[in-house]
């Protein structure tokens, strides 16, 4: 809500018909794009290309560090434990 002008309802008109009519673009853009990629669910999406995410190294990257941090508290939790034996 904004906070000037509260009263003046010429304002409220034109702020409401500028957001219509962005929302209206908007849309005729989306539908044009709807139509483009067809009825079908499987869908070529640029920058969304399944062969681009296969060859993408960060998910593995990030998975192997988490392995790696894991195993190395398994580590630190053994070695306490043997310190706590002895």
């Amino acid at each position: 809500m904004r906070q000037f002008r509260r009263d003046d309802r010429a304002l409220d008109d034109a702020i409401r018909d500028g957001i219509v009519r962005t929302f209206d673009q908007d849309k005729t853009v989306l539908e044009a794009q709807q139509r483009a990629l067809g009825p079908t669910r499987q869908r070529h999406v640029p920058g969304l290309d399944p062969r681009r995410r296969r060859a993408d190294p960060g998910p593995k990257l990030v998975a192997a560090m988490i392995r790696a941090e894991q195993a190395a508290a398994t580590a630190s939790s053994n070695v306490e434990k043997m310190k706590a034996s002895h």
